[in-house]
C-alpha cells in the first residue's frame, strides 16, 4: 500500500492501533478525527482508561483487549505502534494483514507537522537536552511544543490544532525504529552505550534505530553528533544534512 500522506488519504481506511498508553490514544483520537475505521488492540484491559473508552465509542472506535490473535489485525491498511510495542513481537499476528504500514505513533503525527522540528535521541540525557532547548527557545520570544517520548505525545499536538513555531521532540529507540518519513529540521544523537538489548537484537540493530533520526534529513538541515562517535560512523552514509559535531560534557 503507498504511503498515506494527507488526511483525506485516511479516510475510510482501516487503522489498527497497538496499546493503550498515552501515545496509542492519541493516536486512535487523531485516526478517528481523520475518517479512518479504528480498532485498538490492547492485553492488559485495566491499561483504557473508562473515560476513553467512553470517548472511543463515542467515535466508533472498537476497543479489543486479551492476547493478540491474527483476527485483531485482519484487514489493516495501518498499524501504529505505541512506544512499548515491538513490530518484531507482532509477527505471528501481521501475516492477516500483509499490505499494512506498520509504523510509530511518532511518524503518523509527523505526517501532519509543517513546525520545524528539532528531534533528540542517546542512550542518555535526552529528557534534560530536550527541556533545556526548549526554554532557550520559549525564552526567544518563540511558541513551543515539547512532547514526543515525553509527556505529550505528538499527536496530541496535532489534534489540538494550535501551531507552534518549533516542535522539540525527544525521540526514543523504540519509536525511531518505527519511522520512515520523519524529518527533523535539526537531528540530534547526543551519546551512544549499550542499552535496550532486550529489546533490539544486538547494538547494530540498536544503533541502526538511533540513526534513522537523521534518515530523512537534506543537505538544508542539520545533524548533531557528539565528536567521540564521528570516527566510528565515518564510513557510514546515514544523513545527507550538514553534519556538525560537539564535545560530550
Amino acid at each position: 500500500m503507498r504511503d498515506m500522506v494527507h488526511a483525506s488519504q485516511l479516510a475510510g481506511h482501516t487503522a489498527v492501533v497497538v496499546g493503550a498508553g498515552a501515545s496509542g490514544r492519541a493516536a486512535v483520537l487523531l485516526l478517528s478525527r481523520l475518517g479512518a475505521w479504528v480498532r485498538l488492540v490492547e492485553k492488559n484491559p485495566a491499561a483504557v482508561p473508562a473515560d476513553f473508552r467512553e470517548a472511543a465509542a463515542g467515535a466508533g472506535v472498537e476497543i479489543v483487549t486479551g492476547e493478540h490473535v491474527p483476527g485483531h489485525f485482519a484487514g489493516a491498511d495501518l498499524v501504529v505502534l505505541s512506544p512499548g510495542v515491538s513490530k518484531a513481537s507482532l509477527a505471528p499476528y501481521l501475516g492477516s494483514c500483509p499490505d499494512a504500514q506498520v509504523l510509530a505513533e511518532l511518524e503518523l503525527a509527523s505526517w501532519f507537522v509543517d513546525a520545524p522540528v528539532v528531534a533528540v535521541t542517546g542512550t542518555n540525557g535526552k529528557t534534560t537536552t530536550v527541556m533545556l532547548i526548549s526554554h532557550l527557545l520559549t525564552s526567544s520570544g518563540l511558541s513551543v511544543f515539547t512532547g514526543g517520548n515525553i509527556g505529550t505525545p505528538l499527536s496530541e499536538y496535532v489534534l489540538a490544532g494550535k501551531p507552534a513555531d518549533v516542535c522539540v521532540i525527544e525521540a526514543s529507540s523504540f519509536q525511531l525504529q518505527g519511522v520512515a518519513t520523519f524529518r527533523p529540521t535539526v537531528a540530534v544523537l547526543l551519546n551512544f552505550s549499550a542499552n535496550h538489548l532486550d529489546w533490539h537484537a544486538d547494538m547494530e540493530e540498536y544503533l541502526s534505530a538511533k540513526l534513522k533520526i537523521f534518515a530523512m534529513q537534506g543537505p538544508s538541515d542539520l545533524a548533531l553528533i557528539p565528536e567521540d562517535l564521528a570516527d566510528m560512523l565515518a564510513g557510514r552514509v546515514f544523513t545527507k544534512a550538514r553534519i556538525e559535531t560537539f564535545a560530550p560534557s
